[in-house]
């Protein structure tokens, strides 16, 4: 039985799923109102599914390709955050990986003495 959800290969990988989600995007490749709505759904950070993110990779469009990569880019940058986490009752950390395309890092004190952290 297909079941995405699942911890079994043999449940989440079905040869079907796969010969229809490549037939579909073979199909689709082109039809730009579906793109676009899979492009609006994505720039909502709704999630896409397995098939709508092959059709974006299948389209043939130049200018909704080019769409698509902005878009891409624009929520990976919005995505790189502060990261902050618990130490098991050691104190707290955070650590910077990059934000708004800025490079930079900060450090807590993983003893609970306090945190030291770069301005971004």
């Amino acid at each position: 039985m297909y079941n995405t959800k699942s911890d079994i290969a043999e449940e989440f990988i079905c040869h079907d799923e796969i010969l229809e989600s490549l037939k579909f995007s073979e199909e689709n490749k082109n039809n730009l109102e579906l793109i676009d709505k899979i492009i609006e759904k994505g720039r909502q950070k709704k999630g896409l599914t397995h098939r709508e993110a092959l059709l974006l990779l299948d389209c043939t469009d130049e200018e909704k390709n080019k769409e698509i990569y902005a878009l891409a880019e624009q929520i990976k940058k919005e995505e790189s955050l502060l990261l902050h986490w618990s130490l098991q009752g050691k104190g707290e950390g955070y650590i910077y990986v990059r934000c708004q395309g800025k490079e930079g890092k900060a450090k807590g004190d993983n003893e609970g003495q306090g945190n030291d952290s770069e301005e971004l």
